[in-house]
C-alpha cells in the first residue's frame, strides 16, 4: 500500500528537486504521464529505490524481486483521507516501470558511457526491467528533447554518483572515520582495477566532491586514484600516440548507453 503525498508535501520537495538538473530534465516528461504517480512521488520512490541499491553488494541480482516487490507497494493507493484505492494490473505496472525508469536515470548519471560504467550490471538490469513497457520510447524521446532543450540554454546534467554517495552518507552517520576510509579505499582499489581512463575521470570527480563535503579526509585515497590516472596515461602512450580500448557491451535484448546529454537503450542486433 502507498500512501499518497498530500499537495503541501508535493510542493515542498518539488521546489527541493528542482535544483537537481536530472530533475528537471525529466519534470515535464513524468507530468505528461496522468492518473498515476506525481513527479515528486515518482522521484522520492526512485531515490528510496537506488539508495537500497547502494547497500547490496549485488543489486543487479535483486531488481527482479524489488520490481515484484514495488508492485505489491503499488496495488493500493491510500489518499489523504486514508481511503484505500485498489488499481487494476495496468495502472500497478506502469507504476512500478516509471519508478525503475527514473532510477535508471539516476544511476547512469555516474558515468558517461556503459563500457566503463561503474554500475554497468546494474543499468542493464534495469534497462531490461524497464524495456519492453509501451511508455518507454515516448517518455525517453520526451526526455532527451528536454535534456537537449536544456543544455543548449547551459544547463548540462554532471556526472554524479548517487549510490557512492548514499553509501559515504550512511557511513558518515554510523561508523567511524577510519572505516569511512577503508570502505573509500577498496571503491579506489576497484576503479584502478579497471584500468579505463574515463571512469578515472568519472571517479576522481565524484570522490572530489566528497573529499571536500567530508573535511578532506580522503585526501590519501583521492591521491592514489590521481596517481593510477597518471601511470594508465603514460602506460597509453605509445610513440606520442594515446591509444584507447574500447569494448562493445550488449545482451541478447538491448544495449545502453549513457551520453553525454541523455541515455539511450537500442536494440542490440550485432
Amino acid at each position: 500500500m502507498f500512501k499518497r503525498q498530500d499537495a503541501a508535501t508535493r510542493s515542498r520537495l518539488r521546489k527541493e528537486y528542482l535544483a537537481n538538473q536530472l530533475f528537471c530534465d525529466m519534470y515535464p516528461s513524468l507530468r505528461q504521464v496522468k492518473g498515476d504517480l506525481t513527479p515528486t512521488e515518482i522521484w522520492s520512490e526512485a531515490l528510496r529505490i537506488v539508495e537500497d541499491f547502494a547497500r547490496s553488494s549485488r543489486p543487479e541480482l535483486e531488481v527482479d524481486e524489488i520490481k515484484e516487490e514495488l508492485e505489491l507497494h503499488y496495488s493500493t493507493f491510500l489518499d489523504d483521507s486514508e481511503v484505500g484505492i485498489k488499481r487494476d494490473r495496468l495502472q500497478i505496472q506502469t507504476s512500478v516501470f516509471l519508478i525503475l525508469f527514473t532510477a535508471f536515470y539516476i544511476v547512469a548519471c555516474a558515468g558517461t558511457s556503459i563500457e566503463c560504467h561503474p554500475h554497468h550490471d546494474l543499468c542493464v538490469a534495469l534497462a531490461k526491467a524497464t524495456y519492453s513497457h509501451p511508455l518507454r520510447e515516448k517518455l525517453w524521446k520526451s526526455v532527451r528533447q528536454t535534456e537537449d532543450e536544456e543544455e543548449m540554454a547551459g544547463r548540462r546534467i554532471e556526472t554524479f554518483d548517487m549510490m557512492l554517495q548514499d553509501v559515504t552518507e550512511e557511513a558518515a552517520d554510523n561508523v567511524k572515520n577510519e572505516t569511512k576510509r577503508e570502505f573509500v579505499s577498496g571503491c579506489v582499489d576497484e576503479i584502478i582495477k579497471m584500468q579505463n581512463a574515463e571512469a578515472f575521470t568519472q571517479a576522481e570527480r565524484v570522490l572530489s566532491r566528497i573529499n571536500d563535503r567530508d573535511g578532506h579526509l580522503y585526501d590519501a585515497e583521492l591521491a592514489r586514484l590521481r596517481m593510477g590516472a597518471d601511470n594508465l596515461s603514460k602506460a597509453l602512450t605509445v610513440g606520442g600516440d594515446l591509444v584507447m580500448g574500447n569494448k562493445h557491451v550488449g545482451s541478447e535484448v538491448q544495449s545502453v548507453a549513457a551520453g553525454g546529454i541523455g541515455i539511450n537503450i537500442t536494440n542490440d542486433k550485432q
